[in-house]
Parts: C-alpha cells; structure tokens; sequence
C-alpha cells in the first residue's frame, strides 16, 4: 500500500515540467477532460427523474460540454504531428509509432471495458449487450448498442475508435515520407469519409461518414506548423474568447451535431491556438496540470462513476433540499469522477504503461535504426 508521502512524492513528480512539455496545452487538456465530465453528469441529473422544482442549467449550457471532445481531436492531431520528427527521419520505424499508440490507449482502455462487462453481466446477465459484436468493441471495432447508438460498451470510447483509426493513417503518412505529410494525411482521411458516404453497410456508414475526423487533419496541420515555426499568434485571450464564444453560439442554436466540425471543432481549434500561443511564463496550478495528465484516465472511467452517484438525488429529496438536487448529485458525480481517474491513472494507467512500454522495448530497439538526429521533443501525455 503506498504511504501518503509516497502519494505525495509522485504527485509532484507528475505535476513538474518535463522536457517538451507545453503546460498549456495540459491545461487545455484539464479543462476539456472537465468539460465532457460536467457534461455528461448533468444530462444524467436532467434527463433521468430529476424532481419537480430542481434548480437546473439550460440544456444548450449542459451540451456546450460536449465541445471537449473536438478540443481533445484537435490536440491529438496536434501532438501526433509534433512527436513525429523522430519517424520521419528514420531514427524509429512507422511501426513503432503504431506500437507506441496502441501500448499507451489500448490497455487502460481495455481493463475499463472488462470491468464495465463484469457490471453487465451481474446486473442482467448474458443478453444482447454482451453479444460478439458488443464485445469485439474492446478492439475498437465499432458496434451499435441496444439503444441504437454506434458505440463501445463504455460509451465515450467512441472517440477512441476514430483516435486509432486516425493514428492508422498517420502512421502510413509516416511511411511515405514527410514530404506532403498534411496533403497525404488528408487524402487517406478524405477517402475513408467518402467510402463511409457511399457504403451501404449501416456501421461503416455511420462510422466512417462522420466529419469531425478532420479536426484530427486540422490539429495536424498546426502541430507541423509549430514545429517548424514555433509561431504563435499575437492577442492569444482574443483568440480563446473568440473559440468559446463560437461554441456557445453554436450550442446555443441548436444547430444539428453533423455539423458539429463547424459549431464546435472551428471554436475547438481557436481555442487550441489561443492555449499554445499563451506565455510559457504562465505558472498554471499543479492540480489542474495533474487533471490534465491524468484527463485520459478521468475520461475513460468517468461514466461507470457518474451513473453511480447521479442515482442519489433521492437523498436531496428525502432532507427537503429537492431544489438542490441536480446541481448538488451532479457536483458530487463530478467530484467523484474527478477522485477515481486520478486515482485509476496513479495506479493503473502509469504502472500498466510502464510494464507495456517494457515488454515492448525489446523488438522496438531491434527495429530501431541509428540516426544523427536527436529525437523530437514530445508532449507529455496519452493522446
């Protein structure tokens, strides 16, 4: 069992800037992870037997939240495209690069939906949510639920399908070469949006026709930008109020969500670029750099947390605080939520990474090849 001071000791280790670490970005990353969170605690309070006379946000502020999502594509493409110098120039091969992203999303993605199976199979058994198809989405291979919804069984780890497939065509785009890396990229993105246009089969329909994949093109762009400029834009607070007022216009209309790549992932990527150019000077809370560390594993376990606690509002009503009763178990859902990945990304994720990234070393440096070039700096974190 880890002492306290050991606790301690880790958190500030975690929380110190590494070599290449840009703070705001983890930041930006924090407050995403708390976005999605906030989000989808509050719809479980408003939309699941929330008592008469409970004071409630609007529903466009509660589906601002999902904005998260787009803000974590963009960065992803983003990081993807600035870690990639070192592939580029042969010092470590594409297949590493597959390797690296598979070992750092697929085992805490994967313990998640083991537990969240074991939670199925003791509340109703073996049904149709355990079927074959149900369960293959544990290799990120899309299914439709029996609600219809073309998800996981852990439902956020949709996102997580487009993050691989994604990370597929970056790492052909690492094979051919640097040169027209972001017109390549958007080739292979293009093509498969098409392919899920025209396909007749439903899940590859619905999958494959979904535009917020070029947020990940977007974030790239940015990422090759940097890394060869190191430009940021002048006024960078314009530039984030501009990306959050952009989102809340959007959500405020209630404009449909296949438009979201407008409504969300234009605000997403100004927002993006209004973080990274903001001064490295900043000094952000180490909290809020230790959620952004750890947004992977908030993110991936905060549902199995939220439902857990947004079920007591009965207690608000039972001490006569009904008009307290959203804002109150939704506060407690996300707090909670907030206490678990943390402690699932100190106990779990970091050990699990460790032991993969080990297990792994040997065939890597086997495919490794000599280069004169000092690595690319890398952005801390799991994206």
């Amino acid at each position: 069992m880890t002492s306290s001071s050991g606790i301690g000791t880790e958190f500030r280790q975690d929380t110190a800037r590494k070599p290449g670490q840009i703070d705001a970005i983890q930041a930006l990353r924090a407050f995403a992870a708390l976005a999605v969170v906030a989000h989808h605690a509050f719809r479980a309070t408003t939309l699941h037997d929330a008592p008469p006379g409970a004071y409630a946000p609007q529903s466009w502020i509660i589906q601002a939240g999902a904005a998260g999502v787009d803000v974590f594509f963009v960065i992803s493409g983003f990081l993807m495209a600035f870690i990639s110098q070192k592939f580029f120039l042969g010092r470590n091969s594409p297949a590493d690069f597959m390797i690296d992203r598979i070992v750092r999303v697929w085992p805490p993605y994967a313990l998640v939906t083991l537990v969240a199976c074991a939670l199925i199979a003791a509340r109703s058994g073996f049904g149709p949510e355990l079927a074959m198809p149900r369960l293959l989405t544990i290799f990120f291979i899309p299914s439709f639920d029996i609600s219809g919804n073309l998800q996981p069984i852990i439902g956020p780890g949709w996102t997580l399908c487009y993050e691989m497939m994604f990370y597929a065509c970056f790492t052909l785009v690492i094979a051919s070469g640097r040169k027209h890396a972001i017109l390549k990229l958007s080739i292979l993105i293009g093509a498969l949006y098409l392919l899920g246009v025209f396909s007749t089969n439903k899940v590859m329909h619905v999958f494959l026709a979904e535009p917020i994949v070029f947020e990940f093109v977007v974030g790239a762009l940015i990422g090759f930008r940097f890394r060869e400029t190191n430009q940021k834009v002048r006024l960078p607070i314009v530039w984030i109020a501009a990306g959050m007022m952009g989102m809340l216009v959007g959500v405020y209309a209630d404009i449909p969500l296949q438009y979201r790549v407008f409504t969300y992932g234009i605000p997403a990527t100004l927002l993006f670029v209004g973080f990274l150019s903001l001064s490295d000077n900043i000094r952000w809370p180490s909290a809020l750099l230790f959620i952004g560390n750890a947004s992977y594993a908030i993110y991936l376990t905060h549902i199995l947390v939220i439902y857990m606690f947004t079920r007591r509002m009965p207690i608000f009503v039972e001490h006569g605080l009904e008009p307290l009763a959203v804002y109150g178990a939704s506060s407690i859902a996300i707090l909670a939520a907030i206490v678990v990945g943390s402690l699932f990304y100190m106990a779990v994720e970091k050990p699990v990474l460790r032991l993969s990234q080990h297990l792994v070393a040997g065939p890597a440096m086997a495919r490794t090849r000599p280069s004169r070039s000092a690595p690319a700096t890398a952005v801390n974190g799991a994206e």
